[in-house]
């Protein structure tokens, strides 16, 4: 079991996972456990920003209704209770085979059915802005890097931020992240945030879903 401090004065040495291990003179950035307090702060900067994520469910919800609107008629059955069977299934029973076909889903309906591409922007828009704003309110302090370090009004500046790889400001906010509680975490997927498959499928039958035309006709002839 992993403990986590709870001392707000306590801090955590985090040295970046792209470096060699045990590389000598590495930056280690020094990162606060977030107090009660502190989280409630966060989650209303990260709210003032717009940023919105929108879960699993909302992401499956949306593509069985694109499925049932743009997707011809005598395949909607087989893919519905192919996305049924993937909400039912928790994600370590996933299999590789049914991720791509899901994938695949996603894939046809980015541009079939709009709203789709809408919720993965907002998760996307999350997924960056999250790591940066937790950084900025819980990073304390750094070793081994030439560049000085300031925080203004309680949080550090972007122009601190950008003196250091924008990869090592990601892992710092998410590692600070993780320092919340862990139910907390485990809601926002902080440590996995995407669950959908994010590329292109493994499957050899890598085809987009036929759409209905006008009439109700498929627009393609062979099925999945």
């Amino acid at each position: 079991m992993t403990m986590i401090p709870i001392s707000a004065k306590e801090t955590v040495r985090l040295t970046p996972s792209d470096l060699p291990e045990g590389a000598e003179d590495a930056p280690v950035y020094l990162i606060a456990v977030p107090t009660l307090r502190e989280r409630v702060g966060f989650r209303r900067a990260l709210a003032a920003t717009g940023a919105r994520y929108p879960g699993d469910s909302e992401l499956v919800s949306c593509l069985k209704e694109g499925v049932g609107q743009v997707v011809a008629e005598d395949q909607r059955p087989e893919l519905l209770a192919l996305l049924d069977d993937y909400e039912a299934r928790a994600p370590e029973d996933r299999s590789e085979d049914l991720l791509a076909q899901v994938g695949e889903i996603e894939r046809a309906l980015r541009d079939a059915w709009p709203r789709y591409a809408e919720l993965e922007a907002e998760r996307v828009f999350w997924m960056g802005m999250a790591p940066l704003i937790a950084a900025q309110r819980f990073l304390r302090g750094w070793e081994n890097v030439e560049a000085p370090f300031e925080r203004r009004g309680g949080i550090v500046t972007e122009a601190c931020l950008a003196r250091i790889p924008e990869r090592h400001v990601v892992e710092v906010g998410w590692k600070a992240l993780s320092l919340m509680s862990p139910s907390e975490a485990q809601a926002k997927n902080f440590a996995s945030p995407s669950r959908l498959p994010a590329g292109p499928p493994t499957s050899p039958a890598d085809r987009s879903l036929p759409t209905a035309g006008p009439d109700g006709s498929s627009s393609a002839s062979s099925s999945r």
